[in-house]
């Protein structure tokens, strides 16, 4: 997905945009050299981790799909996946095409989003 298009549709309620980052990256901080910290407005917060158990192997079907329904994830939505630069949120939108859901992955991700005018591209922030 483009900035633009995801741009355009940030209020369009059949679209869910998880944000895969880690908690801290979605709060505000910025370790990787994003311009700007924060989260893209209405962004569900799934660090891609999360899906892997202590042996760094992917959770079973069954436990995702739990784990998603707990965040009101379910199939009948669109889904756009980002990170700071693309790569977490690519590997994320697999599991989820491998899962059944409609996913595509805004490659441009935060490095594109948090360089772009904050007035047109806006952030939300909180604090944990």
């Amino acid at each position: 997905m483009s900035q633009n298009e995801l741009k355009a549709n940030l209020e369009n309620n059949n679209l869910v945009i998880i944000d895969t980052r880690e908690l801290r990256e979605y709060a505000g901080k910025t370790p990787y050299g994003e311009q700007r910290g924060g989260h893209i407005p209405g962004a569900v917060h799934i660090y891609f981790k999360d899906w892997l158990d202590n042996n760094g192997m992917l959770l079973s079907r069954d436990k995702i799909l739990e784990m998603l329904a707990k965040k009101g994830i379910t199939r009948d939505k669109n889904f756009v996946t980002y990170c700071t630069g693309g790569v977490r949120s690519a590997w994320s939108s697999s599991v989820l095409v491998d899962l059944g859901f409609q996913v595509k992955n805004y490659s441009g991700s935060m490095w594109e989003w948090s360089a772009s005018d904050a007035d047109i591209y806006p952030l939300n922030k909180f604090n944990h």
